[in-house]
């Protein structure tokens, strides 16, 4: 529910116009139901009736507040409210001059929608930790288990797993549980959690072709069943027939872009890989994957031999969440071969800290014929990292 008051100061039109900005991007985001301002206009502003508001629409969460003009600059103070609890779960001040608010893709504006987007996801994660499954709605459950699973340490995974294991018992003909299960054993994988990796990617491909057998066209079973194909390097002709068929399936689904750039940056060509994780982020630029999204993007730089643009993407997807193993193993890579050697040393105790049993044989346990993944490996071993038995 999106509802900001104007004062009587703004720029006639200014106050429907960003209320349109905010609404267009958060309906992008799949895991959202946005009610829009026409709907919330007809009913009293302000946070104080949030709560009634909400019940009113059918809502959980009401993003509120105002806009004021001070001169040639624009105020906007946006609360995000849990109408169940009346707690205010985030809020901000962001002022800046009126052509900044107004041009394509405004910065002020998606700071303000990424601030949404991270309260949401640390909202999610905050309910499924602290009540038990079986009181949690299945929306819940699966948006909390996909928010955990792409910020989880080694202790988080197993719990997105058993949330994602509770909404599929629930619901046995919804092909999207399975596809994120699929995806969930793929992560074990590359954060390095999985105690068997290759009988984990073997469950990726199993848990893909349960929800293609629910449902044969779901764009997002099919990107993760040939990212899963694409990890294990066993058929990665395979693996990119299912990543086509998942773009021309639904070509909005950023995830079918992200994992053919994994493709393409593992066995294709370093343009392609760079064209289709821009693709992915266009699509969706306030995922809260954004992580991973800057992560694989930082490796399709690395591919192509950019070495200081994959060192600016991957500190921005370490600074977004610090346990994903795979940006800091591509940022040791790409600090390594700049001849960047003790922040390679450093970044890489950053890694062992998360990955305490780390060789480099165990790295190359899937996938092992990717040359991207020959250059991490040999990055490994030049820092000191231990082969390890094949």
């Amino acid at each position: 529910m999106l509802r900001f008051d104007a004062g009587a100061s703004l720029t006639p039109g200014l106050a429907d116009f960003l209320n349109g900005a905010f609404v267009g991007a958060l309906t992008k985001q799949p895991t959202l139901r946005v009610s829009s301002p026409l709907s919330a206009n007809r009913l009293k502003g302000g946070a104080e009736h949030a709560s009634a508001n909400a019940k009113h629409l059918g809502v959980r969460y009401a993003l509120t507040g105002t806009l004021q003009q001070l001169g040639g600059r624009v105020v906007v103070n946006p609360q995000l409210i849990d109408t169940e609890t009346d707690e205010v779960i985030w809020a901000e001040q962001v002022m800046a001059p009126l052509d900044d608010w107004v041009q394509p893709q405004a910065a002020p504006v998606q700071h303000i929608l990424e601030g949404v987007i991270q309260a949401l996801s640390d909202a999610h994660i905050r309910e499924t930790q602290h009540r038990p499954l079986p009181q949690l709605d299945s929306h819940a459950l699966m948006a909390g288990a996909v928010a955990l699973m792409h910020r989880a340490s080694g202790i988080e995974l197993p719990r997105s797993e058993a949330m994602l294991q509770a909404v599929i018992e629930r619901h046995r003909r919804a092909p999207d549980p399975r596809a994120w299960l699929a995806k969930w054993h793929v992560l074990a994988v590359v954060q390095g959690a999985a105690a068997d990796p290759k009988q984990a990617a073997a469950r990726a491909v199993e848990a893909a072709e349960r929800a293609l057998d629910i449902d044969s066209g779901s764009a997002l079973a099919l990107a993760v069943k040939g990212h899963a194909l694409c990890h294990q390097g066993l058929k990665i002709d395979a693996a990119r027939v299912c990543l086509d068929a998942a773009v021309q399936s639904n070509p909005s689904e950023a995830s079918a872009w992200l994992y053919r750039s994994v493709w393409h940056h593992m066995w294709g060509q370093p343009m392609a890989a760079l064209e289709d994780a821009r693709q992915a982020l266009r699509l969706s630029p306030l995922d809260p994957q954004r992580a991973q999204f800057d992560m694989v993007l930082g490796i399709a730089h690395l591919v192509a031999n950019d070495l200081t643009g994959a060192i600016e993407v991957f500190q921005r997807s370490v600074l977004r969440n610090r346990c994903h193993v795979p940006a800091l193993r591509g940022l040791m890579t790409a600090q390594f071969e700049a001849g960047q050697h003790e922040a390679a040393l450093a970044t890489l105790r950053q890694v062992i800290t998360l990955v305490p049993d780390l060789t480099v044989s165990r790295f190359l346990s899937t996938g092992a014929n990717s040359p991207i993944r020959q250059r991490v490996a040999s990055a490994l071993l030049a820092l000191g990292v231990d082969r390890g038995k094949p």
